[in-house]
Parts: C-alpha cells; structure tokens; sequence
C-alpha cells in the first residue's frame, strides 16, 4: 500500500455541453481509495455564482448534458461570492472508480480544486 498526497483534480468549471451539464474532473484509480481532505472552489467573476458538486459511483452515472441524481449532491446550488474563495473540508472517502462531477451557474469563470490522498491498495 502506498499513500499519494496531494492535488486530484484541478478544472475550470464549463458548462459548454449543450445542454449544459455536470463535468467528471475526477475518478478514483483502479485498486485505490481516496480521501478528500479538501476542496478549494474560487469564483474569478465579479457576480455571484452557485456551484454543484456529486459524488457519483461510476462516471458512467452520468452523461454530458444529463441531470445528476439527487442522491449524490454533496453540495447543490453552493453560493460562491463574487470575487471569492471557498474552503470545504468534505472528509469523504471515495474507493475505485467512484468519481466527482462539478457544474458551475457560469461557464469558465470558477475554479475548483480538490486535495487528498490516494491509497493504492
């Protein structure tokens, strides 16, 4: 077993699918469970902006331009402030292949990052 600590995934948030919809920025490696020690979310834009994070158990529970089911909302319709930093500390723990996916209110103007750990197994 060896630990990876750091940067997961690192993404403007975009909505340009048509219709828009959640993006996967991250998927949990083969034979790994991650920790999600923290998610830094930074609205770049001078209005205020929601964003939506899921945790899902396979990419494949969504498609682009598909809505997320309910039940994997970690966070829906969080307000970032304009001009502003979020800081969540989630303490979730994701295994193989679970993934999360991310919509913003806007297109190209939040970003998102997520910290952890990374367990191979």
């Amino acid at each position: 077993m060896a630990d990876s600590i750091g940067i997961l995934a690192q993404a403007i948030i975009s909505n340009a699918a048509s219709p828009p919809g959640a993006t996967v920025i991250y998927t949990v490696p083969q034979n790994t469970q991650t920790s999600i020690s923290s998610i830094v979310i930074c609205n770049q834009d001078g209005s205020a902006r929601t964003v939506d994070i899921a945790a899902l158990g396979r990419p494949s529970d969504i498609d682009i331009g598909t809505s997320v089911p309910s039940k994997c909302y970690l966070f829906k319709g969080l307000s970032v402030a304009a001009n502003t930093t979020k800081l969540i500390s989630p303490g979730v723990t994701l295994n193989q292949f679970n993934a999360i996916a991310v919509q913003a209110s806007a297109s190209d103007v939040v970003s998102i990052n997520i910290f952890g750990i990374e367990n191979s197994q």
